[in-house]
């Protein structure tokens, strides 16, 4: 799949901000898996997955990662949601999807 020409590029650190400002409720209804954006920056083509899923104990967990498809460099960062808000993700529920 190729990055459309007139993609919008979009910081990592905004993004992931972004998604943290949206209300929980629409959190709550992203759709389970992964949703990919691809866009450029100059001459790099960048992926951007937004993950969702649920967790047995009803925490949400919301990962972003951005995957530099031109060098093969993968970031993430994310946060979970429950009934209480926001808090933070362990090391292993950012990067453990199976």
């Amino acid at each position: 799949m190729k990055a459309p020409k007139n993609a919008p590029v979009m910081d990592f650190q905004e993004e992931l901000e972004k998604l943290k400002r949206l209300p929980p409720e629409r959190l709550m209804l992203l759709p389970d898996g992964g949703e990919e954006k691809l866009f450029k920056k100059g001459w790099r083509t960048f992926s951007h997955i937004v993950w969702h899923d649920q967790a047995v104990d009803g925490r949400h967990r919301i990962v972003l990662a951005e995957y530099d498809k031109t060098i093969g460099k993968v970031r993430v960062d994310g946060f979970s949601l429950d009934e209480s808000g926001i808090g933070p993700l362990s090391d292993k529920d950012l990067l453990d999807f199976s």
